[in-house]
């Protein structure tokens, strides 16, 4: 049987903890589609800095409206079935907070793998819920209101 790479291992360790909001996966991509279409994405992009012993990345996320996705899909020849983080209004990347300012995570040892999930992890239960926000358009309302 064939070992997994530890790019895989962050990717399936990501789909778990996204899963419990409602993501599903598709290879390196999860995806939130909210009732009225608007989307949430979120990424693993493997750095060009990648080889066998040190595996670089990026988790990123973006939020798109419906009414965006459908005109690019109108408009754009050949566009994807599905969103991916480049075709959002907003994107950012989430900040491993090891004191590295590229935004870039890094796995280069099985305890850094440990480490770098259990940081992911934290990291993702902190930010999803307030993205998981932005597809509730009522309570974007009712929060500007007041």
């Amino acid at each position: 049987m064939k070992s997994r790479s530890p790019i895989d291992v962050v990717v399936r360790e990501i789909g778990r903890i996204l899963a419990e909001y409602g993501f599903s996966a598709a290879g390196r991509e999860f995806r939130l589609r909210s009732p009225l279409g608007d989307w949430l994405v979120v990424d693993v992009q493997t750095s060009d800095a990648s080889n066998p012993s040190r595996r670089p990345f990026y988790v990123n996320a973006g939020f798109l409206m419906s009414a965006k996705w459908d005109w690019s899909r109108s408009a754009i020849p050949g566009k994807r079935e599905l969103p991916s983080v480049a075709d959002c209004l907003w994107s950012t990347r989430f900040d491993p907070r090891f004191g590295d300012t590229s935004m870039r995570w890094m796995v280069d040892s099985e305890a850094t793998l440990t480490a770098v999930v259990d940081e992911l992890e934290r990291v993702l239960h902190r930010e999803i819920p307030v993205l998981v926000r932005l597809l509730d358009r009522a309570s974007i309302a009712a929060s500007r209101q007041a």
